[in-house]
């Protein structure tokens, strides 16, 4: 893989951000902002990056919202505010949305006027695309397109744009060792994260969590990395391990996808009822 380092404004944070461009089989593909791993040190950066402390709102329910929400100007303001997601939750979040980029169906939205050369929001496939451009800072070209082949086209070039992301941060992750002082984190997180049911710690367990996650991205990490730090998950499947944060009335459960060699490949945070 050829990893050129680029320096580029960031619109939104009005300062440099660390991007890479990543060869895949067949062309290159601009991929992902990393420097909010360690607050920049690790690439070079001079200023920490603070990421959004609100990571409840980009739960797996977000997906499903988005297809479904009615109203043009809030579906607008959610499809912005996505690329403030924290990065350990983007990349299973772009899997669900990748999954609604088939889809032919409709949906009713006021206070919208669709423009020239942009997503149509009046259409799942359209709104998921938009979505999935925010959230990764990538782009898929405007999606008005009916006709399934056409929409199969978009889905596997945004299945392939996430490999490169995914990729391009277990990458980084790897060459600079970011977030790597696992005895560190433990002392620091390791009573303060309490899976199970645990009512009057749970909601300071799963912020804990929320910020450990913030700081050592797990995604390219093996999962005994994370149980060293926070201990064994509440639950364990081949393809999944789960933290889960309840008081008994409400809650959190963290969930870790793992491929075949015991490797981290997504988290995502859903609530608990």
């Amino acid at each position: 893989m050829d990893v050129t380092v680029l320096r580029m404004p960031s619109p939104k944070r009005g300062r440099a951000e660390e991007r890479k461009k990543y060869t895949v089989p067949g062309k290159p593909v601009c991929a992902v902002a990393i420097v909010c791993l360690t607050g920049g040190a690790a690439l070079g950066g001079s200023e920490p990056v603070v990421e959004n402390d609100s990571w409840q709102q980009f739960s797996t329910e977000l997906a499903t919202r988005l297809m479904r929400e009615t109203e043009g100007p809030v579906l607008s303001a959610a499809i912005e505010n996505l690329g403030e997601c924290p990065l350990y939750l983007k990349f299973s979040l772009a899997e669900l949305l990748v999954s609604h980029m088939r889809s032919r169906d409709s949906v009713d939205l006021s206070g919208y006027a669709p423009k020239a050369g942009t997503h149509d929001f009046r259409s799942v496939a359209g709104r998921a695309a938009a979505a999935f451009e925010s959230l990764l800072n990538l782009e898929l070209g405007a999606t008005r397109a009916s006709a399934q082949t056409e929409l199969d086209k978009v889905q596997k070039e945004a299945e392939r744009l996430l490999s490169a992301y995914r990729a391009g941060a277990m990458h980084v992750v790897g060459a600079y060792s970011v977030g790597n002082d696992s005895a560190g984190l433990t002392t620091r997180f390791r009573d303060r994260i309490r899976a199970g049911l645990f009512p009057r710690f749970s909601e300071q367990s799963a912020n804990a969590m929320a910020a450990l996650l913030r700081e050592w991205l797990p995604v390219g990490k093996e999962l005994q990395a994370l149980e060293d730090v926070v201990g064994k998950a509440t639950r364990r499947a081949p393809e999944w391990s789960e933290y889960r944060f309840d008081s008994g009335y409400t809650g959190w459960v963290f969930r870790f996808s793992v491929n075949g060699h015991g490797v981290i490949t997504g988290v995502t945070v859903s609530g608990v009822e």
